[in-house]
């Protein structure tokens, strides 16, 4: 049974490890976090740090969803107008996150951003709400808990008219978004990386011409 996680577990560390942690596990091969952290022998416990600011993030300043209590999956994002605020990630905790993630982790992230900021301020629809991140833990992959906590996100956006964005970079995750009526608008690479972004839109539900979930 999908849940919404409430606004108050931002301080409950348990919550936000788990969280973590099954992140880390999920993203361990994701490009964009092999090209941040190439140690493999490292990458864990950073992934856990970098994806616990932005567990904490998106409980006080947007929305999270899990599959159930168990959290195979989790899917978090920003409401409109889905702006992230620097001084907002620096108070969940990413200022001390930085002494842990090493000298290179900054600049390798500012290269990434600057090309998922391009593509998302021309390319997205606005008013919309960003898809921050969506992951299942490796244990149960394939089992549609994804899927599931999809559906009940487009739901709430589609009760709205909402529009959505997101960006990934992993090819193979395309048909998934595209299933639910995700259009791909933009593919942009990481100067210096082997990293593409390929930058994703579902349009509202008057823009897409239909009261039903496509």
């Amino acid at each position: 049974m999908v849940i919404d996680v409430d606004k108050a577990v931002a301080s409950d560390r348990e919550f936000v490890n788990r969280s973590a942690t099954l992140l880390a596990r999920a993203f361990h091969d994701y490009p964009e976090y092999v090209y941040l952290f190439p140690d493999d022998t490292t990458r864990h416990a950073k992934l856990v740090a970098l994806l616990g600011v932005m567990t904490r993030y998106c409980l006080r300043h947007g929305k999270v969803m899990a599959s159930s209590e168990r959290l195979e999956s989790i899917l978090m994002y920003l409401p409109p107008p889905a702006r992230i605020n620097g001084g907002d990630m620096m108070r969940s905790g990413a200022f001390w996150m930085l002494f842990k993630l090493g000298v290179h982790f900054l600049p390798r992230q500012n290269r990434i951003i600057n090309v998922i900021v391009k593509a998302r301020t021309t390319t997205v629809p606005s008013p919309h709400a960003y898809l921050f991140l969506l992951a299942t833990d490796p244990a149960f992959q394939k089992q549609g808990h994804a899927t599931t906590l999809m559906w009940r996100f487009l739901e709430q956006l589609d009760a709205s008219g909402t529009a959505c964005y997101l960006e990934t970079s992993e090819k193979r995750n395309l048909a998934f978004y595209q299933y639910f009526g995700f259009d791909l608008i933009e593919t942009q690479d990481v100067k210096g990386a082997n990293i593409t972004v390929h930058a994703l839109v579902r349009k509202g539900r008057k823009e897409r011409g239909t009261g039903k979930l496509t």
